[in-house]
């Protein structure tokens, strides 16, 4: 075992340093990084410091201009498809600057243009790269970086890519990689949310079945936070969510019904507080009459019957009593004033946790019958 890693980290050293010196040729070059690429993916994660060295010189030649800028579709891919192996060994931690990070993600996002070619050369490295993004949450580093155009994009060429035909993992991968971005993101532009809600228009010509089926299984991940965004959008654009998939109305229905459930309630309440209010308005006013002719009444027979005096007392305190249920209704109104006042009133780090929870939240998997 101790040779089989020794004999690794002398094959990495070797290409790597003849990397650094890349031939002219894009046939040789393409044999070249093909090496690479299957050397650092054998290199498990926080490898020795020996390993470390001997991957030194990949990753300074793969960031290099001559590598990361080559004109060649197919030396492009190969090369991202070798950092991307770079960023899974050395995760948690980036492996380059923000400035060279944000390259490399302009990179990764335009090897998925073409993840709908099977029959391209880079087929398998277009979906190698887009795995290890979803698995090391490297879209999280783009939230940081705020690559929001590249984001864009990305999100524009998942759901144009996507079709029956790819294997589950790469819809799964699309989708965890969707949500993540979504659910970390502080606020979700109306731009983000524009090829999502084309995906699910009914009647969509241009839209897969299965595209539709991605942009139905990111919209109900992240129903929750994307509500407030999905509603927003529904008014300012002015359309109708009958024209959507059903999971557009449902998270909107939901809005719309609880906003008019406290709206009922409110009502209710005040109602209540109101029709309390004016019968403990009211019912002062008959004892009060009350004691007026039982006073009259006294007066005329005090004389006669001088323990009539003790009654009629008994009675005025019950006028006294009578106010009392008047200060009840005052704060009566003080409750119904406060209940209406009531009712008025990024890290660079590559963070592999949280991904098995993720994807936990969809038990519900589109089987490969259904892609």
């Amino acid at each position: 075992m101790a040779s089989t890693y020794k004999e690794l980290e002398e094959k990495l050293l070797e290409v790597g340093n003849e990397l650094l010196v890349p031939p002219s040729s894009v046939k040789k070059l393409l044999s070249l990084l093909d090496r690479v690429q299957r050397s650092l993916s054998r290199i498990e994660q926080s490898p020795s410091n020996s390993m470390l060295t001997a991957l030194t010189p990949s990753l300074k030649a793969l960031i290099g201009d001559k590598l990361l800028r080559h004109s060649h579709v197919d030396v492009k891919v190969a090369v991202a498809s070798c950092i991307s192996e770079i960023t899974r060994i050395t995760a948690p931690h980036a492996p380059y600057d923000d400035d060279q990070m944000k390259a490399v993600f302009q990179l990764f996002v335009s090897s998925f243009e073409n993840l709908h070619d099977k029959s391209s050369r880079s087929y398998v490295k277009r979906t190698s790269i887009l795995e290890i993004v979803a698995k090391v949450r490297l879209c999280v580093v783009m939230l940081d970086l705020e690559c929001d155009a590249l984001i864009l994009e990305m999100f524009q060429h998942f759901l144009k890519a996507i079709s029956k035909h790819h294997p589950e993992y790469v819809f799964s991968s699309m989708k965890t990689i969707m949500t993540l971005v979504l659910e970390e993101s502080e606020d979700v532009s109306l731009d983000l949310l524009s090829p999502l809600l084309a995906s699910v228009k009914k009647d969509n010509e241009e839209v897969f079945p299965v595209a539709k089926k991605l942009g139905e299984r990111v919209l109900e991940n992240c129903g929750t936070k994307l509500k407030p965004y999905l509603v927003q959008a529904v008014k300012t654009w002015g359309i109708s969510v009958d024209d959507y998939s059903t999971v557009l109305a449902s998270i909107c229905q939901d809005t719309s019904e609880s906003d008019s459930l406290e709206k009922n309630d409110v009502c209710v309440t005040s109602e209540h507080l109101e029709d309390k209010g004016k019968s403990a308005k009211q019912s002062p006013e008959e004892p009060t009459q009350a004691v007026k002719e039982d006073a009259k009444e006294a007066s005329h027979s005090q004389q006669d019957n001088p323990d009539r005096n003790k009654s009629q007392k008994s009675v005025m305190s019950n006028g006294v009593a009578c106010v009392g249920e008047d200060n009840a209704l005052a704060g009566s109104k003080s409750i119904k004033k406060q209940e209406d006042a009531d009712c008025s009133g990024h890290s660079k780090d590559l963070d592999m946790s949280g991904l098995e929870e993720l994807n936990d939240l969809d038990a519900e998997n589109v089987d490969n019958n259904e892609i």
